[in-house]
């Protein structure tokens, strides 16, 4: 399974997620027919590094979470269930296994041509390369 797969089940398994966004979560792109309030998952960055004694790569790409909304108040809740379900997110029961998830970057910003508030949240997730 990719990991991308493995971030929309977990992401859609967060009750606490779905209970405000229900399935709008989208890798890449937010599509042009979607509603608010929505999540869109991209990644940013893949750098990798090897395990000497088993010549396997750990890879460790940066996500970009980013949660829309139609107030600044619902996208950092979002944001804040998000980042509640991922931080420190480990797994061995899948493929890839996930050694850990670590939240490093939070930031905000409003989008004015379509009028939504946009609370993202930023995680490098470290796991075996498939």
């Amino acid at each position: 399974m990719a990991i991308e797969d493995m971030i929309y089940t977990k992401l859609t398994a967060t009750t606490a997620l779905t209970d405000i966004v229900s399935t709008r979560i989208y890798p890449l792109f937010r599509p042009q027919d979607s509603t608010t309030p929505s999540v869109v998952y991209w990644r940013v960055s893949n750098p990798v590094e090897f395990m000497f004694s088993s010549g396997d790569e750990i890879v460790m790409p940066r996500f970009q979470f980013d949660c829309y909304a139609v107030t600044f108040s619902s996208a950092r809740s979002i944001a804040s269930k998000l980042k509640s379900a991922i931080d420190r997110w480990a797994t061995s029961s899948g493929t890839p296994i996930i050694f850990r998830t670590d939240v490093v970057n939070e930031y905000d910003s409003y989008d004015p041509e379509l009028e939504i508030y946009l609370s993202s949240v930023d995680a490098i997730i470290h796991h075996l390369s498939t």
